[in-house]
């Protein structure tokens, strides 16, 4: 048999073995993680201008801020693929194979790139994203709104749940219209959230917000220019949204010039903004018309919201009208934010809506309108609440009504509950009276909030003391050890370079050095190398990093108990160190050794030095001459 070839053989099989387990690429130009059983390629802010070949078992691929212009390869991809980031390069085109067979993909981001749809554009190729849940094409100002028709196409029978196409139109030039045919297959997907904002949409035709799927709880189209027209009334449809961003508007009209101007709008300003076509609204669409705007005319309108928004954002839209006698039908709404806007005076009412409390941020502007002209604020009808975290509400408007710069009207036929699951009504008609009630119900309850917080505060700083207090040696140690391998700190003398300088490190109390310094003669003559506090530590440093670094750089570390060793807390820190060494730095290696050089009462010996009599063996100091003898030669015997 020839060997060389079979050596060859078996190298190659060992090194693409070892990439295999250990890497993630071929060219290894990225960090590769594994957790929970799938690899992770982290190739961002690398400079690249190709992609690499990955491993087929890498599930999770982040290409990030480098420098793409296309698309990577399919063959370069492996077919696991569950989440892809390729956002913030500078990726022209598509290509159209570049999502084949990824079945497996949930997140896709291709935000921050240059996008832009061309005409060789396959129109199927998102078809096989079947699992996407994620994806992103934000920040693509040349893609436009002509790739609509070809994403919702290609993701009607995928799991998509988050689509976000902000600012996917240039920042200048004319108005867009957002189409039927750009959201007509969405209503076969669960979408969730839809983010839409900064596209400089200026209409929605009519019916298209009917192609939204039911399940859309969140959606965004801030920061658009959208002009008055008949979809606003068709958004009701959306019966499970919850959340709506509308703010950064740019409205040119107020309700009163497009009750004038509708008919005008509808035919001219629409075919203003409709690319190529013409759209001309029927008889049926100008009699709905007519009817809706002749009963706006008497500023009496309701404005329909679906049945189960919450949270409606309409900052900064330009509002610089008299809002209207204005209601939101039959809603949830319950959170309203109209900053940055410059309407001058609300004229009717906001009665029987969902409003429990107003804001503090709310009340506060108010207060400041109040100085400047009266205010009226009817909140009849409304579900207010009557507990404590609605009481500086309630305080508020009885403070501004005695004052008289507010008014309320009817505001004794107001009524609040105390709680959703509470069926009884308060009337306002002794709203001061419960107002003190309150005051010293929630006084109570926060005095007893206060109380149960401190305690538990109190535990949590006993506990954590007493486990540092418990592990403080442990604490020590590794600080010290720290400090003294990653500072190249070396305190104890020594030529030997050495890990092991000494054979060992004497831990006595001063009051016992005649008898260190016997022990350092009687040793020395069989070349048995100590370390002694008051020779070996350099002067101008931390007691305990030289205790630390002796011991670590010693073999063995000898205690010489006395009942002075016992009284000495440094001398108690060496032998804490000395166990710390041996647990944590010599895989429990024997290194503490015992020398009883004087008699010391059971009684007076503490636990820990008791745990090392019982574990460890020791000798002792006899004090006769012949005795001497042995000791040190069994001393020397131990220490060899």
């Amino acid at each position: 048999m020839d060997v060389l070839p079979f050596l060859v053989h078996t190298i190659g099989i060992l090194v693409v073995l070892d990439i295999s387990v250990y890497g993630c690429t071929y060219d290894h130009k990225c960090n590769c993680t594994l957790a929970h059983g799938t690899w992770y390629a982290d190739c961002s802010d690398r400079g690249l201008v190709r992609s690499p070949k990955f491993w087929p078992n890498v599930t999770r691929i982040n290409l990030s801020r480098n420098k793409f212009s296309s698309l990577p390869e399919r063959s370069l991809l492996p077919d696991i693929l569950t989440h892809f980031d390729l956002s913030f390069n500078k990726i022209a085109t598509f290509r159209n194979n570049a999502f084949q067979q990824l079945w497996k993909l949930t997140a896709l981001r291709l935000d921050g790139n240059a996008l832009r749809v061309t005409n060789d554009l396959n129109s199927s190729i998102f078809e096989d994203l079947l699992n996407i849940k994620y994806l992103d094409l934000s920040n693509n100002p040349e893609l436009t709104l002509r790739i609509m028709p070809i994403l919702t196409r290609g993701i009607q029978n995928s799991t998509i749940e988050i689509l976000r196409l902000n600012r996917i139109q240039c920042t200048f030039g004319v108005g867009a219209e957002l189409r039927i045919e750009d959201v007509r297959f969405l209503k076969y997907t669960n979408l969730k959230e839809i983010y839409l904002s900064s596209n400089r949409i200026e209409q929605i035709e009519n019916g298209a917000p009917y192609f939204f799927p039911q399940s859309l709880e969140k959606a965004s189209v801030a920061d658009n220019l959208f002009t008055f027209g008949l979809y606003i009334f068709e958004v009701i449809s959306l019966q499970n949204l919850k959340w709506l961003n509308m703010s950064l508007q740019q409205m040119p009209h107020s309700p009163v010039e497009v009750v004038e101007n509708i008919l005008h709008f509808c035919v001219n300003k629409r075919r203003n903004i409709i690319s190529d076509m013409e759209v001309y609204p029927s008889n049926e669409t100008i009699k709905h018309a007519q009817e809706m705007f002749k009963a706006m005319s008497t500023y009496n309108f309701t404005i329909p919201v679906p049945p189960n928004l919450e949270i409606i954002y309409a900052q900064e839209m330009g509002l610089r009208y008299v809002i209207p006698k204005l209601k939101f039908s039959q809603n949830t709404v319950k959170e309203l934010y109209m900053q940055g806007n410059t309407f001058y005076r609300w004229a009717g009412p906001i009665i029987g809506n969902q409003i429990q409390t107003l804001a503090e941020s709310t009340r506060n502007n108010i207060s400041l309108l109040k100085e400047q002209t009266n205010i009226s604020l009817n909140l009849l009808n409304n579900p207010l609440r009557c507990d404590c975290k609605t009481l500086d509400f309630l305080q508020w408007m009885v403070k501004e009504r005695k004052l008289g710069k507010i008014r309320f009207p009817h505001f004794r036929d107001y009524a609040c509950t105390k709680s959703s699951a509470d069926r009884k009504v308060l009337k306002f008609t002794n709203i001061e009276i419960q107002i003190e009630e309150l005051i010293k119900q929630c006084s109570s309850y926060t005095t007893l909030v206060f109380i149960i917080a401190s305690l538990i505060i109190l535990f949590l700083a006993v506990l954590s003391a007493g486990l540092i207090y418990r592990v403080r040696w442990k604490l020590r140690y590794f600080y010290y050890m720290t400090k003294s391998r990653y500072h190249g700190y070396k305190a104890v003398r020594g030529d030997n370079q050495s890990n092991l300088k000494y054979d060992a490190f004497v831990s006595y109390a001063d009051e016992d050095r005649q008898f260190v310094l016997k022990m350092i003669s009687k040793l020395g003559e069989k070349n048995i190398r100590l370390c002694i506090h008051h020779r070996d530590f350099v002067p101008g440093y931390d007691i305990a990093e030289n205790i630390i670094t002796a011991v670590n750089k010693s073999k063995k570390t000898i205690i010489i108990l006395s009942p002075n060793y016992i009284k000495s807390s440094w001398c108690m820190y060496e032998l804490h160190i000395a166990k710390m060494e041996e647990i944590y730095s010599r895989e429990k290696e024997n290194v503490l050794f015992l020398v009883f050089y004087e008699a010391v009462p059971a009684d007076k010996i503490p636990l820990k030095i008791m745990d090392v009599i019982n574990q460890k063996s020791y000798i002792e100091f006899p004090n006769d001459e012949y005795g001497n003898t042995v000791f040190w030669n069994r001393l020397g015997e131990a220490l060899i």
